[in-house]
């Protein structure tokens, strides 16, 4: 058997060892965690951003259950023809009265911006608007189609979401 004077330096190096590489551990945590926080504000910041653009899409869809007709898209103020949308992806689309301001205040984000394309009338087959007759009367006839786009941009400017959806009125 070995005794105590030979085991004594072998147990302490491994000991210093186990205790560099904890160390070490622990330094790369703490350099991590301001990326991480980070990267959870900038998601906060994307969802004020899109949750505010949902909002205001149903505030767009609402606007157009309560119209009567078409005869206010003259491609100005937000409101456009078929084909007479401005593009989506560039930045002076969202300034200079080409678009409408939400009426909601949302905390969290800057007022957001939507425009309306009108698409056209269409009409609907007996079963196309009510597939397999779930829910309510097909109420076949025509349905006028519009395309919605908003652009919300959280309160820092950092972060937008542009989201686009359809919706159809029967006039």
């Amino acid at each position: 058997m070995y005794g105590k004077h030979q085991q004594g330096g072998f147990i302490l190096a491994v000991a210093i060892i186990v205790l560099l590489i904890m160390t070490f551990i622990g330094i790369s945590t703490l350099g991590t965690a301001p990326i991480e926080e980070k990267i959870a504000g900038d998601y906060q910041e994307a969802n004020y951003a899109f949750q505010a653009a949902d909002s205001v899409d149903r505030e767009a869809e609402q606007f157009l259950s309560n119209l009567s007709d078409t005869s206010a898209f003259n491609n100005t103020g937000g409101l456009y023809q078929t084909g007479q949308a401005p593009n989506v992806f560039t930045s002076s689309t969202w300034t200079g009265g080409n678009t409408r301001s939400s009426t909601q205040t949302l905390t969290g984000v800057q007022t957001p911006q939507y425009f309306i394309e009108l698409l056209g009338t269409f009409s609907s087959g007996s079963t196309s608007l009510n597939m397999y007759n779930y829910g309510q009367d097909p109420n076949t006839g025509s349905v006028t189609m519009f395309r919605i786009v908003v652009q919300a941009t959280d309160s820092s400017g950092t972060s937008s979401t542009t989201i686009q959806s359809f919706y159809g009125v029967r006039f």
